[in-house]
């Protein structure tokens, strides 16, 4: 069902819409570069790349140490504490809130903030 002007992968936007997209993008960008214009801006900014960076070391980290558990455990021959190992992780939600998921997902639209 291919129409003329229709992009296959996505929506097709009007060139109002695109204007009005290129308009928010404008305004966002001098809204973040005018935040750094005080020092509360640049202090936050500077700690939201420290913590971005504290987020990648501790995530190729935990990689590099669960590889080498795994790599040790499958040296040593004991493949189902590996295994074992694997799955107990694999049960634990990555998100922080798994408990409280249910919750969440439960109440209705209308009443969520």
């Amino acid at each position: 069902m291919n129409q003329p002007g229709l992009i296959p992968d996505g929506p097709n936007l009007a060139p109002q819409g695109r204007r009005q997209m290129a308009a928010v993008a404008e305004l966002r960008w001098r809204i973040f570069v005018n935040s750094l214009r005080t020092f509360r801006g640049r202090l936050e900014l500077a700690s939201r790349i420290f913590v971005g960076i504290a987020f990648v070391a501790g995530g190729i980290g935990g990689a590099v140490g669960l590889g080498g558990a795994a790599w040790f455990l499958m040296l040593e021959g004991n493949a189902y504490s590996a295994v074992a190992g694997i799955s107990v992780l694999a049960a634990f939600p990555t998100d922080g809130d798994g408990i409280y998921q249910e919750s969440r997902v439960s109440k209705p639209a209308s009443l969520s903030a």
